[in-house]
């Protein structure tokens, strides 16, 4: 995983973040398809005496639904 933070402000943070990896394990209504997929996301935290206390993450699921084969990919 590469995780960038673009802004601190104090206590509080932005940031972006890519995965890549290999569906193998099972979720609800999602069995492991043994595909590669890479996705992007984001998020925002709060950090209090050293502890992260919140956050806030956005990511494309289906983007990793399409590349996982669960999806069909949108027309052209």
């Amino acid at each position: 995983m590469f995780v960038n933070v673009d802004h601190v402000d104090g206590n509080r943070w932005a940031g972006e973040w890519t995965m890549s990896g290999v569906h193998t394990g099972d979720a609800p209504g999602l069995p492991a398809t043994g595909k590669p997929f890479k996705i992007s996301g984001g998020g925002f935290g709060e950090v209090r005496e050293g502890k992260i206390v919140r956050t806030t993450q956005y990511w494309n699921m289906a983007e990793f639904l399409i590349q996982v084969g669960v999806m069909p990919a949108p027309e052209r």
